[in-house]
């Protein structure tokens, strides 16, 4: 099972990035994802405290 961690939600947005691309800490691409990541990190941590995520 996949972790629902920001740092790890993070990786998986990257990923997606084609690698010509500038991903590193401070790029606009990284900027425009970080606080995506750690949003969706708290979400999943939200639906697993009700009992209805997948951590």
């Amino acid at each position: 099972m996949e972790s629902n961690t920001s740092e790890a939600i993070m990786a998986r947005l990257l990923s997606r990035i084609p690698n010509d691309e500038d991903k590193r800490e401070s790029s606009i691409a990284y900027n425009a994802l970080a606080s995506a990541a750690i949003e969706l990190a708290q979400v999943y941590a939200a639906l697993a405290a009700k009992g209805g995520g997948t951590n």
